[in-house]
């Protein structure tokens, strides 16, 4: 599939949303948001996606699974997501993201978070993001 994502295919039942894989492109809607409470999943990896991770995603507190892998995010990781008290995995590597994990996320590891994914420094490579909590890291050669 391929073209921009529809906030039209959010509604108050859906719990799983996983389109990986696929040539989806722009932003995350905001209906994921105000229509999407119960979601549990959350699956747009490997995708065309661009905008920024939003604050809103901490408001889903169903979520246990959050993969927004190999896209072209940008900006910050907000620390809203350390209110994702069901989160058990997180993976947002090879992406444009900067700055590092906030505290707030890294603190989900000893709740309920078990695999947390992000671009990191290793193999003499550079990063714009650190993450120094994180379980697994995505080699960035540079």
């Amino acid at each position: 599939f391929s073209g921009e994502l529809s906030g039209a295919v959010f509604s108050s039942s859906l719990e799983t949303f996983d389109i990986e894989m696929n040539r989806i492109e722009g932003e995350i809607p905001d209906e994921v948001f105000s229509s999407s409470t119960r979601l549990k999943e959350f699956n747009v990896g490997k995708n065309q996606m661009d905008g920024t991770i939003s604050a809103d995603f901490g408001e889903l507190s169903d979520l246990e699974i959050l993969i927004l892998s190999q896209n072209q995010f940008r900006g910050t990781v907000p620390s809203t997501l350390g209110k994702l008290s069901n989160l058990v995995v997180l993976d947002i590597g090879y992406n444009n993201v900067e700055g590092s994990m906030p505290r707030d996320v890294c603190q989900l590891l000893d709740v309920s978070l078990v695999y947390l994914a992000s671009d990191c420094a290793v193999n003499g490579g550079s990063s714009e993001f650190e993450c120094e909590c994180c379980t697994a890291c995505y080699p960035i050669f540079g």
